[in-house]
């Protein structure tokens, strides 16, 4: 048999793992400094995407497997579903405390917000387990993470240098 991974200097395998939005990551937030009607507290059934590359595939003829993913499900779940995002920044917060401690939402500040930064947030997390799981899953890096709020918009961290970690 002929050997897969020989003669692809030029080519990388790649794989993209889908929550989408049926998993239900509903998440609530505002842009408060918006002049537009996303200054008010609205939400979206999150889609996250998580785009992974390598040279080469493992001994099962995988970038990575799909069933290793449990733990970051888990965390999308975890930090994602049904919670209000408010930035610390918000004129507003301490109101959102106040409902936080009431128990009306769940709430998580963060320094901003976005969908461009969920992607970033999602983006360092998924980085930190694919490392510290690096004998597991191989060479394989995490090039891109993107997030739709619904079919037409989404936003996406992208790490330029995924080539040099190959």
């Amino acid at each position: 048999m002929a050997d897969i991974n020989k003669d692809q200097s030029n080519y990388v395998f790649g794989v993209v793992k889908n929550y989408d939005h049926a998993l239900g990551l509903s998440v609530c937030f505002r842009q408060w400094s918006d002049s537009s009607h996303c200054h008010f507290l609205h939400g979206y059934a999150l889609r996250v995407s998580l785009e992974f590359v390598s040279l080469e595939l493992d001994s099962r003829n995988w970038v990575i497997p799909f069933g290793g993913l449990k733990e970051i499900k888990q965390y999308l779940v975890d930090n994602f579903d049904h919670k209000t995002f408010v930035a610390e920044t918000d004129p507003e917060l301490e109101m959102f405390k106040q409902l936080h401690e009431k128990q009306i939402i769940d709430l998580l500040v963060v320094p901003a917000l976005s969908v461009e930064l969920f992607a970033k947030m999602i983006f360092e997390r998924v980085s930190e387990w694919l490392e510290a799981g690096r004998a597991q899953y191989g060479n394989a890096v995490l090039r891109k993470v993107s997030v739709s709020e619904h079919d037409a918009n989404h936003g996406y961290y992208e790490d330029i240098n995924w080539q040099q970690k190959l």
